[in-house]
């Protein structure tokens, strides 16, 4: 699509985009989409509300949950898994737990929602079957990418989406300690404002999210 449609992704693209996808799925890898599209200059806004796309001039939005707006049309860019991981460090120190029933027995950091000021809830899904944890914690963030550094420093146990860590699992700085309760999964979606001929630009960054989402 890069090297056949270049000539038409053109322009300036203004993207509305949940904070935390910014933090932990783009961020590094905007500079492949502006490589591909020469013409294309790209503008982020990261903030919690979706906002009106329309009266603001944003051409496309990217949020958790399928828009509710009647004026908008969405495409779902990804069912994204979580992943409950800690660090080896962590895991050596403490003891590695055997059910998500223990992690409340464990230094867990939990993640603040920036729309109910409350952590959100710790959901585990598999074998047919969904529970919630009580966890027990001593540090709560706002910022996700703070979240996963200082988890990976060993302070204690996160919820994070599975592709954010892949390689890291891979790698074995981060352990995957439930995967057979990882199938909780949030969609995510790009909306747009309704129009019969959606612009190339928006068309390949809606792709260049399937891509990272992966």
């Amino acid at each position: 699509m890069a090297s056949a449609s270049a000539s038409v992704v053109q322009g300036r693209l203004r993207v509305n985009i949940d904070p935390f996808v910014t933090r932990l799925l783009v961020n590094g890898s905007i500079g492949s989409i502006l490589e591909a599209y020469p013409s294309l200059s790209l503008e982020l806004i990261s903030r919690d509300q979706i906002g009106d796309l329309v009266a603001e001039g944003i051409d496309v939005a990217v949020r958790f949950g399928e828009p509710s707006g009647a004026s908008l049309i969405a495409r779902k860019i990804a069912d994204l898994k979580l992943a409950t991981v800690a660090a080896p460090a962590y895991l050596k120190r403490h003891g590695q737990p055997k059910h998500p029933d223990d992690l409340q027995s464990h230094a867990c950091i939990r993640l603040r929602n920036p729309l109910t000021g409350q952590p959100f809830p710790w959901e585990f899904h598999g074998k047919g079957t969904a529970f919630t944890v009580k966890t027990s914690s001593r540090l709560c963030v706002s910022d996700a990418s703070t979240m996963l550094s200082e988890c990976i420093a060993g302070t204690g146990i996160a919820q994070v989406f599975a592709v954010v860590v892949r390689d890291m699992m891979r790698s074995g700085e981060l352990v995957d300690l439930f995967p057979q309760w990882g199938e909780e999964t949030y969609p995510l979606y790009a909306s747009y404002p309704s129009r019969k001929n959606l612009p190339m630009k928006v068309r390949a960054f809606v792709d260049f999210m399937v891509d990272m989402a992966r």
